[in-house]
């Protein structure tokens, strides 16, 4: 029997063959292990609807929901529509993550639902060999700070989805999605409508997303 779902991590995934089950493997052996794996096939024409299956034989946690492709917000909505966690995390099908990457954003929450935790990141070019990291200074902002703070130079890198914990009740409040009609710069839309409603952000000082770069 699974346990209780508190975090529900969507991976959109289209392509990803050669990448997918690094990702899912990185998120199987997280030590924080009360989430649920939302794997949403856009329809993709390789291997990857199959990867997805495969590992969903694996783990209980895993469900595989499939669409016709559509793009990456709609995948990402579907998930929204499905997931059953108090807490929503994006990760994308070519990144992985770090063993605490569940843990330390959920433990860096605060009891306020109306918020979001933020960490750094890393980002590695497989092509290029080359890396680099953006971390933060642990801090809290409330009031207006928080709708100034996505605005600032330290945090331009920081404007997609992945490396944040969302609070699924304030989305489903606003009733909040990424527009499907665009198609660049859809994430820095959906953080900013849901960043207006937010009363605080706790930005956490641990680095455990690597985003590949494929140059």
């Amino acid at each position: 029997m699974m346990e209780q779902c508190v975090i529900s991590v969507i991976i959109p995934v289209y392509k990803a063959e050669k990448y997918l089950s690094r990702c899912i493997a990185s998120l199987l052996a997280q030590s924080f292990t009360a989430f649920e794996l939302l794997l949403i096939d856009d329809g993709s024409p390789d291997n990857s609807g199959k990867i997805c299956h495969d590992w969903a034989e694996r783990d209980c946690r895993i469900r595989v929901l499939h669409q016709t492709n559509a793009g990456v917000s709609t995948a990402r909505n579907k998930g929204l529509d499905e997931a059953k966690g108090e807490y929503i995390v994006f990760v994308d099908s070519d990144d992985y993550v770090g063993t605490d990457y569940l843990k330390h954003l959920y433990e860096e929450r605060p009891l306020n639902l109306d918020s979001i935790v933020v960490q750094g990141f890393t980002i590695v070019s497989e092509q290029a060999d080359r890396q680099y990291t953006t971390s933060f200074i642990p801090s809290v902002y409330t009031g207006r700070d928080v709708r100034e703070l996505f605005l600032n130079d330290e945090m331009r890198d920081m404007r997609g989805p992945v490396a944040k914990l969302f609070s699924r009740v304030l989305i489903e409040r606003l009733g909040l999605r990424f527009p499907a009609e665009i198609s660049f710069g859809e994430d820095t839309i959906f953080n900013f409508q849901y960043l207006f409603h937010c009363r605080q952000v706790v930005v956490g000082s641990h680095v455990d997303y690597v985003y590949c770069c494929r140059y």
